[in-house]
C-alpha cells in the first residue's frame, strides 16, 4: 500500500537561522537527534539546508585537515 508523504512527514520542525554558529546548530541537532536543519530568513522561508556532514567538513577545513 502506497502512502502520500503528507501522511509521513514531521510537522514540528526545528529550523535555524544563517547567523546561528555551527556549534549552535550542532548542538541543536544533537539535542532534537536530527542530522539536517532547515535554514529559514527571518521571515521563516526555507533558505537552504544544513547537514551534520556539512559542519563536520567545515571544521576539518578550518583546521587545514582537507
Amino acid at each position: 500500500v502506497l502512502c502520500v508523504v503528507d501522511d509521513l512527514m514531521n510537522r514540528n520542525v526545528i529550523t535555524i537561522s544563517g547567523e546561528m554558529t555551527t556549534f549552535e546548530a550542532r548542538s541543536l541537532m544533537k539535542l532534537h537527534k536530527v542530522r539536517r536543519l532547515p535554514v529559514v530568513d527571518e521571515e521563516g522561508h526555507l533558505i537552504g539546508i544544513v547537514s551534520l556532514f556539512d559542519i563536520i567538513l567545515a571544521v576539518f577545513k578550518k583546521k587545514g585537515v582537507l
